[in-house]
């Protein structure tokens, strides 16, 4: 289990995800600088599409894919 739960989509990069137990919005964005996805352990590269988190929580610094988040499997 990753500890990542897609509980609803809200809008065109816009969704309810949760984490540790706690709700919150992620946003899709531009990532500044490489990461890993948190769910999946997959690189994420700098100049890519990701989701993130919205407000100053513990877990503020997590990225998702978009794969992870929209569903796409490949």
């Amino acid at each position: 289990m990753n500890g990542f739960i897609v509980v609803a989509r809200l809008g065109d990069g816009l969704y309810r995800v949760t984490t540790d137990g706690w709700p919150a919005l992620w946003v899709r964005r531009t990532l500044r600088r490489d990461a890993e996805c948190a769910a999946t352990g997959a690189e994420l590269h700098k100049g890519e599409r990701h989701y993130g988190p919205v407000g100053n929580m513990m877990y503020r610094f997590r990225r998702l894919s978009t794969d992870f988040v929209e569903g796409r499997r490949e």
